[in-house]
């Protein structure tokens, strides 16, 4: 089964709850973050099927709102999407470790976005990442690459997200962003994101 990633932007909490309520009860997805982003804005994330963008988009029309669902590679955006159509962007923790080409997502950022829009990143600093997992000397060691370099491989049997039974695929790669910070943060400066926030 394809796995998605669903970000789903409403105008109000109450309307967002109510269909995030509805999109768990009828698909098989697991809300992976929900909350009000700024005022007036609620978004939720949900990880789940392919199939979910179906259930989901069922559920928008038997409530009559008008959302538009997408799937795509997230370099290919701009072939279903299209360029300067967006406010701001949402990216959140633990999602740019897995950009193989942070400039080029960066483009692809700038191009959605309309004029004046921004960018807003939850993101923990590249540090972070390098750390080891806990230690029972507790101990805190830089285990993994703090520099750009092609990826750090892991085998992992299960994830963060509640499943049944071991992943199929466990191989991941990981990549730590650290020595483009700073040209990246240019570029979104350039950009006039004007809003990047990192935590």
């Amino acid at each position: 089964m394809e796995r998605a990633i669903l970000v789903l932007e409403f105008n109000s909490v109450a309307g967002g709850i109510f269909v995030t309520d509805l999109l768990v009860k009828e698909a098989d997805v697991a809300v992976l973050d929900s909350r009000t982003v700024c005022p007036g804005k609620y978004v939720v994330t949900v990880s789940g099927g392919v199939q979910a963008l179906d259930v989901a988009r069922r559920l928008a029309a038997r409530h009559e709102h008008a959302i538009e669902y997408v799937e795509s590679d997230l370099y290919g955006a701009l072939d279903v999407l299209a360029a300067e159509s967006f406010d701001f962007v949402f990216t959140g923790i633990g999602a740019l470790c897995w950009l193989p080409d942070i400039q080029r997502w960066a483009g692809v950022v700038a191009a959605l976005l309309k004029p004046g829009g921004f960018l807003f990143i939850r993101e923990g600093h590249p540090v972070l990442w390098s750390m080891s997992d806990p230690r029972a000397d507790e101990l805190l060691v830089m285990e993994f690459p703090y520099f750009e370099n092609e990826g750090t491989v892991f085998t992992e049997a299960t994830t963060y997200v509640e499943h049944a039974g071991e992943l199929s695929a466990p191989t991941i790669v990981s990549f730590n962003h650290a020595s483009r910070s700073c040209r990246f943060m240019a570029t979104c400066a350039a950009m006039c994101l004007y809003s990047v926030g990192f935590k």
